[in-house]
């Protein structure tokens, strides 16, 4: 006796989709307690994709902000590597709108430590403001981390909006505290006093 592909098929009927539903039902009041908890994780899987992320354009940005700025380093590895990328090349990603909100608990290059409105400053010139800032961003640094400058792990350095940024409106710049030693942090630098 032969056997045709389709033989076993036949043999065994399939389920519709609604008694797969009522089904699914069914099992869902049998475990009330498995069901609470896949219905929570769905939730939060929802939330997730569905909430627009906050912007992390230089304007926008708040204090305790973490942010996860693509630098051309960010893959870099190795003892002299620093993947969270120089100063410079932070703030002119930053600057030009390409920072990430990060969480804080989760992989991330730096965090707002404090944000700057800028003032219309006649004649200033971009060396003498960046050295008035960055005075600003190290007074603030201890209250925000929790510990000396001298004595962290942390370091802190002022993103400014260079000329074009400015012309295309942005008004703000930011002081961000990174670790010293250019690697990502998985914790916040905030409060922790290290």
């Amino acid at each position: 006796m032969s056997r045709q592909v389709g033989d076993e098929r036949g043999r065994y009927s399939r389920k519709s989709l609604r008694d797969r539903a009522i089904e699914a039902v069914d099992w869902a009041r049998a475990h009330p307690a498995a069901s609470s908890v896949l219905a929570l994780f769905l939730g939060v899987v929802a939330i997730g994709y569905l909430a627009p992320a906050r912007s992390a354009m230089p304007d926008d940005l708040r204090v305790g902000d973490c942010l996860y700025i693509r630098t051309t380093s960010s893959m870099a590895v190795g003892d002299d590597a620093r993947p969270i990328g120089s100063t410079s090349e932070v703030e002119a990603v930053l600057m030009s709108g390409g920072a990430e909100q990060a969480g804080c608990d989760t992989s991330h290059g730096h965090e707002v430590a404090l944000v700057v409105d800028l003032q219309p400053s006649a004649g200033a010139s971009l060396e003498g403001e960046r050295a008035a800032l960055q005075t600003t961003c190290d007074r603030t640094f201890e209250s925000f981390v929790g510990r000396p400058a001298a004595l962290s792990l942390y370091e802190t350095f002022v993103a400014i909006p260079n000329p074009d940024a400015r012309a295309a409106g942005v008004t703000h710049a930011a002081c961000l505290v990174a670790r010293r030693d250019g690697h990502w942090m998985t914790s916040p630098a905030r409060g922790s006093g290290e």
